[in-house]
């Protein structure tokens, strides 16, 4: 019935981008006779998702639209996917194509490892206030072991594999700063100074 009634309504619509007024009562319908499509499952496709079709056309018997999928930003990505699908009406077939990417929130800033390196070099430089005692994520274990908290010199980020990829960049570049000045890594938050 609703496959139907969405193949009268395409029969009036002129070919090429589907007219704005056309367009809420084609995807309601379209919605409704979803899954007599084969394909229409692809990539997890499910019915609530066609709400947010966009440049939607027709040309007979091919239904085209574009579709944002969010399932790369769910897993952390700040990148969606853009799908193409073609629906053909006569045969009943769905076919989904990537056709690129959308970006969801700007990228984090670009930080400059070698100066925060720097900048913990000179913090233990003046030495410990007290053993023991945490200071801008530096605790002092004795007068010659550190441990530094990386994450507490990097500037937040809302994605946990940038977080993490940045720890393990300042990471490398405090073992050289600290390297020109004596100290040597113990464990991956751990420095030694070395006596020579």
């Amino acid at each position: 019935m609703s496959l139907q009634k969405l193949r009268e309504l395409l029969a009036k619509v002129p070919s090429g981008l589907v007219p704005a007024d056309s367009r809420d009562q084609l995807v309601e319908l379209l919605k409704s006779c979803w899954t007599e499509f084969e394909g229409g499952d692809e990539s997890r496709m499910k019915v609530y998702k066609l709400d947010r079709i966009k440049d939607m056309c027709w040309c007979s018997p091919l239904l085209s639209f574009i579709i944002v999928r969010h399932g790369r930003a769910a897993q952390g990505s700040k990148r969606a996917e853009r799908q193409r699908w073609d629906i053909n009406i006569q045969e009943l077939v769905a076919k989904q194509y990537i056709v690129g990417s959308k970006l969801l929130s700007k990228s984090a800033s670009p930080v400059n490892f070698r100066m925060i390196a720097e900048k913990i070099m000179r913090e233990i430089d003046h030495g410990p206030l007290k053993i023991g005692v945490k200071h801008n994520g530096i605790i002092w274990k004795n007068a010659d072991s550190v441990a530094v908290k990386l994450i507490a010199f990097l500037p937040a980020s809302h994605s946990n594999q940038t977080s993490a990829s940045r720890s393990r960049r300042l990471g490398g570049e405090l073992v050289k700063v600290l390297g020109e000045k004596g100290w040597k890594r113990c464990s991956t938050t751990r420095y030694e100074f070395i006596k020579t």
